[in-house]
Parts: C-alpha cells; sequence; structure tokens
C-alpha cells in the first residue's frame, strides 16, 4: 500500500440492546483530517465535485453553486447528527429540511456551513482515531468550552473555530 492510501477496517461490536455496531477504523497510514477526508464524509467522489478541485478558489466555486443534499445525508450518516441538530447547525428548520429531495441544492450559506463541518469532523476523525469516539466527545460538556458540549457550538463559524482549536490542542497534547 503506498503512502496516503486508504485502508479501512470494519470492526464489529454488540451493543447493549444487541444491535450490531459497525465501526470503520482507518490505518494510520492514511492521512487524515484533510480536505480529502472532507470530501470523503461529504459523500463527494464524482469528477464534478470537489476531488478534482486543485485550490480554494474553486472550493469558493463549489460553494457558491451550492452542494446538493445527498452531501448533507451523506455528512449526517456518516457522523449520527439527528437532522434536528443539523437544522439547528444550518439555521433552517428540520421541517424544511425534510422537505428537500436528493437534488436540491443547499444554499451558499448552508453549503459552506456544512464544508465547515466536514473539515471539522474530518480533523476530529484523525484526533480521536474513530466516529464513536469522537461522538462521545462531541456530546459531551468540555471544560475548555465552558463546559458546553462541542456539537452545541457548531452553529457558527467562530463556534467551529474554538471546537477546531480545542482539537488541535489534544491533537498536539496540549491540556484542553
Amino acid at each position: 500500500m503506498k503512502k496516503g492510501d486508504k485502508q479501512k477496517n470494519r470492526v464489529t461490536t454488540t451493543g447493549d440492546d444487541n444491535t450490531v455496531l459497525v465501526e470503520d477504523t482507518v490505518s494510520p497510514d492514511y492521512e487524515r483530517g484533510g480536505l480529502g477526508h472532507a470530501i470523503a464524509l461529504l459523500g463527494l467522489s464524482e469528477p464534478d465535485s470537489m476531488l478534482d478541485v486543485p485550490t480554494d478558489f474553486d472550493l469558493v466555486s463549489l460553494i457558491r453553486k451550492g452542494l446538493r443534499k445527498k452531501a448533507l445525508d451523506a455528512m449526517m450518516a456518516h457522523l449520527d447528527i439527528t437532522a434536528t441538530d443539523m437544522a439547528r447547525i444550518l439555521h433552517t428548520s428540520d421541517r424544511t429540511m425534510r422537505r428537500y429531495t436528493d437534488n436540491t441544492v443547499l444554499n451558499p450559506e448552508q453549503s459552506e456551513r456544512l464544508l465547515e463541518l466536514a473539515r471539522l469532523f474530518a480533523h476530529g476523525l484523525n484526533v480521536f482515531g474513530s466516529r464513536s469516539r469522537l461522538r462521545r466527545w462531541m456530546n459531551g460538556p468540555v471544560q475548555s468550552l465552558g463546559g458546553q458540549k462541542p456539537i452545541d457550538l457548531l452553529d457558527t463559524s467562530v463556534g467551529v473555530n474554538l471546537v477546531d482549536d480545542i482539537l488541535g490542542r489534544i491533537e498536539y497534547g496540549i491540556v484542553a
């Protein structure tokens, strides 16, 4: 395997209620946390998506065009975010979001927030190593955030930056 190639391993466990939980873990050789991993979280893999976006200017263009709801659904599925939480984060109502079809194009503000979240969660997966650990951290109070849950701060860019900063501190062993 070449450096940078993604190697997934599936770990299967049984939950308290006898449901089967499947967790994808990624080889440490696969550098996570970057734009490529964020793209994967959004489920974008077609040439007209972000995989062939060579510059930040192209990202700006993509955001202005808007991401499709399919990217939103992929993000919610990967990260186990409820529709209610995602609606709050995107500043829309749960009811409005449920009316979106797969081909609905999100507005530029929603598209940009979704890309910010994908980058943040890619960074979080790099730091914590698994979705379940990241989810647990995102949904629990964090002392460095004044006892707030990180997920409750994701409705603003400043909040996303605060959470990303804490992830960076954890990543580099600085007391967070």
